[in-house]
């Protein structure tokens, strides 16, 4: 009977890390799409069609926070839209775009992704060519399995 109970218990502590790990694996894999679709955003071949995935990524009322551009992470109806016109016109700007994931971490619907870019982007008025290195932290908070929050850091 004892070894009854303790078989018991060991199923259902292994079903919890089961299940553990599935959630780890669905945020590794949101991580992951999110980064692609933002560094695909990113490069000078860039389409509508690439935009529109990446914001299929967002909740309608996301909130988009960039410091020192962005004062506020409030979500407001209409956030998804604002975004859109905002990414529209920066559309296949970039020369060179190169990103690299540096780490990816997780916890209770939060998403930190850490990584590095590079692009070079020739500015419209004096066509000077502008290289840009950074170090780039993206913060995303995850409501019903879409990012409702994303915040910028460089």
């Amino acid at each position: 009977m004892k070894y009854k109970k303790i078989l018991f218990s060991c199923l259902i502590f292994c079903s919890g890390m089961a299940s553990a790990d599935s959630t780890n694996l669905s945020y590794v894999d949101l991580a992951n799409t999110y980064a692609q679709a933002w560094f695909k955003t990113q490069s000078s071949t860039a389409t509508k069609e690439d935009l529109e995935h990446y914001l299929s990524l967002l909740t309608d009322d996301v909130a988009y926070q960039h410091l020192p551009y962005d004062k506020t992470d409030e979500r407001e109806e209409g956030g998804k839209e604002v975004l859109r016109r905002g990414m529209a016109q920066w559309l296949a700007s970039s020369v060179d775009y190169k990103a690299t994931i540096n780490s990816i971490n997780f916890s209770n619907n939060l998403i930190t992704i850490n990584y590095n870019s590079s692009t070079t982007i020739i500015d419209s008025k004096t066509k000077e060519k502008r290289v840009i290195n950074r170090h780039v932290i993206d913060s995303l908070e995850i409501d019903n399995n879409k990012i409702s929050v994303i915040r910028k850091y460089w």
